[in-house]
């Protein structure tokens, strides 16, 4: 299986963290799991394989062009045929800029782009199976998102959690809630108001899911000791990260093999 990143133009570096690719390079039967990762993606089937997605508890016929709203728990997929996928991950807050909606709604669902975009998804999805390599793909890609990007202002409420997010993501730890309130000069019922509305979810929820990533990119790196990952990760103690990382992914960290998961790993 072949699987790799690529960071997008330096106009959509503040919105994309990164494009993705994946090509099980033949016909594939089996079932991937993924993790919440605090992020929405695109993802374009290019490939024949069929999808089906468990969210929710729901198994859920995955559409070619699917929107991925934020995961609130882990979400298997089984995949029949050759997988080759093609993502697009924004930024934690940014996906809402492109789609003209909150994304609260979103989370553990799977949306036809189709029914967002109407035709104009059609037409991308012709252009990428159509496009004779991977830089053509991502050329096809980025220019969608720019004009998408262009009729979107860039508003006080997007630039407050920009800079909220960007103070709670400094350390692992990072601030209280209620510093990085003051720092916005908003309250924090606000705060938390826009954080559904732009990331869609609680701040709290977010950070949890944050030391989660954080956590994972540890265990790719293999680490010396989980005691040492739960502090990396800005957990308090080894059982707080046991107990946080079993409610989102039904594993302990010990349990975890990162070869196994290789969807969950760091980018880059």
């Amino acid at each position: 299986m072949r699987f790799h990143y690529t960071r997008p133009c330096a106009a959509l570096q503040p919105y994309v963290h990164c494009f993705w690719e994946l090509d099980s390079e033949g016909a594939h039967t089996g079932t991937d799991t993924l993790f919440p990762k605090g992020q929405l993606e695109w993802v374009f089937n290019l490939g024949t394989a069929t999808l089906v997605s468990v969210l929710d508890g729901q198994p859920v016929v995955t559409p070619r062009t699917e929107l991925l709203g934020q995961l609130t728990k882990a979400c298997s997929v089984h995949v029949e045929g050759r997988n080759i996928l093609l993502g697009v991950r924004f930024q934690p807050h940014t996906a809402g800029l492109f789609l003209r909606s909150s994304v609260a709604s979103l989370n553990d669902t799977a949306t036809d782009l189709a029914d967002v975009f109407g035709a104009d998804m059609p037409r991308l999805q012709e252009q990428l199976l159509a496009a004779p390599s991977e830089a053509a793909r991502l050329g096809h890609l980025e220019r969608f998102l720019l004009r998408a990007l262009r009729s979107q202002p860039n508003t006080r409420a997007f630039r407050v959690v920009d800079f909220a997010l960007q103070r709670l993501l400094a350390h692992p730890q990072g601030p209280s809630l209620l510093e990085v309130a003051r720092q916005c000069g908003i309250s924090t019922r606000y705060l938390h108001q826009l954080f559904l509305a732009f990331v869609g979810m609680s701040p709290t929820q977010f950070l949890k899911i944050i030391r989660l990533q954080r956590s994972l990119a540890c265990l790719h790196r293999s680490p010396d000791s989980l005691t040492g990952v739960a502090y990396a990760s800005g957990y308090f103690d080894q059982s707080h990260f046991i107990r946080d990382f079993k409610s989102f992914t039904g594993l302990t960290p010990s349990q975890y093999v990162p070869a196994d998961f290789l969807l969950n790993g760091p980018v880059g």
